[in-house]
């Protein structure tokens, strides 16, 4: 996790501001979202009523029953992101003490919200409703995906140990991963009136360890630089950006995909549009919103490190 890796340099150089960790994630995060929430209210994508729009200017809407669902779930994950945000910093600095805890504290942030989802769906889930409200979309449950990549994050910096460890294995736990991963989502869509257990409380989290075992193979293995790392750098530059929008993609080619057969032909071509589409979207909220904030973060950091720099 990037953000993370930052927190623990400038800890480690006894730099870390809070005021100044909020006001650049601020500045990254809310200009871009709020305008993506005026268009698709705009443009009527959401089928909210005004008062519904409340918790999303909060970034709570994860934990409204009225509204898990495709539109008005979207930004759920978000809302996961700025809770994490809030919390985790203070959690891992008010331990600074106990720093050879953290490796632990690190693994009980992924494990926890494993427990917490098997208690939740086996206890407190009756229907595919609930299961969504209480399983797949509240923060306390899905923390362990941002977590990962926290963890992930303090191992490059300061575990090569195991990392050295880990690095010939690493190719064979992804694949696994990901046959995991592959197997609790094709259960959750095979099942989809009644969410199985595999995809509702191991899936999630094999996601997520999958994901994080490939920001170790990049960082060990260097297994993108044959494919073109200018691509990737430019999905990671837009990447937040067709999140905001790819709901707009979503909505509009649905519509689209519905006039044509159910053939595999016509969904590649819907996936290669939404594909487009999404990342031409991105494209417009980057350089149109997200650059001149993103200016303004930069200025700020400049300002900062000189005046830590005549304080020194």
């Amino acid at each position: 996790d990037l953000i993370f890796s930052m927190i623990f340099r400038d800890e480690e150089q006894g730099t870390f501001k809070w005021t100044r960790f909020y006001t650049k994630r601020a500045l990254r995060i809310w200009p871009a979202y709020y305008v993506s929430l005026i268009v698709c209210w705009w443009l009527a994508i959401f089928p909210l009523k005004a008062g519904e729009y409340l918790p999303f200017l909060f970034f709570i809407q994860n934990y409204f029953e009225t509204l898990p669902n495709l539109n008005g779930g979207v930004y759920w994950s978000l809302a996961v992101e700025e809770h994490f945000y809030l919390i985790a910093p203070l959690l891992l600095l008010s331990t600074a003490s106990f720093r050879q805890w953290r490796l632990q504290i690190l693994i009980g942030l992924i494990v926890v919200p494993l427990w917490l989802r098997a208690f939740t769906y086996f206890f407190m889930v009756d229907s595919v409703w609930m299961f969504y409200v209480r399983v797949y979309f509240p923060t306390h449950v899905r923390f362990d995906t941002i977590a990962t990549g926290v963890l992930c994050a303090y191992l490059l910096r300061f575990r090569q140990d195991i990392i050295a460890v880990v690095k010939p294995w690493l190719p064979l736990i992804s694949a696994s991963l990901l046959l995991l991963a592959a197997i609790s989502a094709e259960s959750l869509s095979r099942y989809e009136q009644a969410p199985s257990a595999a995809a509702g409380v191991v899936g999630f989290t094999a996601v997520a360890l999958f994901c994080g075992s490939l920001v170790l193979l990049s960082q060990t293995h260097r297994v993108f630089d044959r494919f073109g790392r200018g691509v990737f750098r430019l999905i990671a530059y837009l990447s937040f950006s067709m999140y905001l929008y790819h709901i707009i993609a979503l909505h509009y080619l649905g519509e689209l995909l519905g006039k044509g057969s159910a053939s595999v032909f016509w969904f590649l071509i819907h996936a290669v549009l939404f594909g487009l589409l999404t990342m031409l979207l991105g494209a417009l909220s980057y350089f149109g919103v997200e650059r001149y904030f993103l200016g303004m973060k930069q200025a700020l950091t400049r300002r900062w490190s000189s005046v830590s720099g005549a304080v020194s």
